[in-house]
């Protein structure tokens, strides 16, 4: 019996939903956009609950197109998404707050103030973190909407929120971590006199501080899930990472000497 896999890209401008066989064919595979909200310049937002219903209404079309024998027989998903897009959520994973695009610039002061600490583990990024990701982000949230950061139950990223729909797992990838989070796994993780340093000492309470390396099995299909959509309730649900990063598979860029371009919103080589 041929096995077949879903893939979910979680864009800029919409969700991607291909379902491919296990020569990496798709025999399948939908998108559905959704809206970006611009309040003041430098800024840019979307609601995180889109997503989830772009993800299920391209899903749905997929599946419009293949053999119930197919759909059966799907053993496993993965997804990437944009980063680092940021959403305080509550104890039932539900927004806040609009996330916090990863072109949002908001950011800049609290960058600025990590950068100027020169902590050692800023070796590790170039020498300075960027507006762009997760930490700096989190920050302008415990100082600029003190009551959403109160009533946080964790500050995630777009993955994590996916992720957590399709199988009740909180996890954070190594890829988002090591690239956007400051996380450093040769040094044990998180420092934690860097975020005392920076003012979040609090991070392991606010943070998912659950790090899981890209193909790690986070857990099965949600029942629920299974049921809308008449899937194998044994699909797995596998830890996924940036979106240009996991383009790296598709292009076959593992290997030393080749380099891949990805031009979608923004340019990444």
């Amino acid at each position: 019996m041929s096995k077949y896999f879903m893939g979910v890209d979680a864009g800029t401008h919409g969700v991607r939903v291909g379902i491919t066989d296990d020569h990496g064919q798709f025999i399948a595979m939908h998108e559905v956009e959704h809206p970006t909200e611009y309040p003041v310049p430098g800024r840019a937002e979307q609601n995180a609950e889109h997503w989830w219903v772009g993800l299920k209404e391209a899903l749905r079309d997929c599946l419009n197109e293949i053999t119930e024998e197919q759909r059966k027989n799907i053993v496993s998903g993965c997804v990437c998404a944009t980063s680092s897009t940021v959403v305080p959520v509550n104890e039932d994973i539900n927004p806040l707050s609009p996330a916090i695009l990863w072109m949002d610039n908001r950011a800049v002061d609290q960058a600025d103030r990590i950068n100027a600490t020169k902590h050692p583990v800023l070796r590790y990024c170039g020498d300075a973190d960027s507006p762009e990701w997760m930490i700096p982000k989190v920050l302008w949230i415990k100082e600029n909407q003190k009551d959403i950061y109160n009533r946080s139950y964790k500050i995630i990223e777009q993955l994590d929120y996916l992720n957590y729909k399709l199988c009740g797992v909180l996890s954070s990838s190594i890829c988002q971590a090591t690239c956007k989070w400051n996380y450093v796994e040769s040094e044990g993780g998180y420092q934690k006199d860097f975020m005392e340093a920076i003012g979040l000492e609090d991070y392991e309470e606010k943070m998912v501080t659950r790090v899981d390396k890209i193909g790690t099995y986070l857990g099965k299909i949600s029942p629920e899930f299974a049921r809308e959509f008449d899937l194998n309730p044994d699909m797995i649900i596998v830890q996924g990472g940036v979106d240009a990063h996991m383009a790296m598979f598709g292009l076959n860029v593992i290997v030393p000497n080749k380099i891949g371009v990805i031009m979608g919103t923004s340019v990444v080589i």
